[in-house]
């Protein structure tokens, strides 16, 4: 395990579900349609938390993401 502090911040949190090599798709909701639809501006930086749930090739599997906002 690798572990960083991570500045306090507004964030908007998201849970990708399904397949690891998809997850692309969900940055592009979050910093595209998501960002735009709300009104809010991203900082510089996101992160994910891969934990128990992470299954890389099933349908059921979750990843966190966490992207910093202004």
């Amino acid at each position: 395990m690798i572990g960083h502090a991570v500045g306090e911040s507004k964030y908007v949190t998201y849970t990708h579900q399904g397949l690891e090599s998809e997850l692309s798709r969900s940055y592009d909701y979050v910093y595209g349609q998501w960002i735009r639809e709300t009104g809010n501006e991203p900082k510089d930086y996101d992160f994910e938390i891969w934990d128990e749930r992470y299954k890389p090739e099933s349908l059921e599997n979750e990843i966190d993401l966490f992207v910093a906002l202004k």
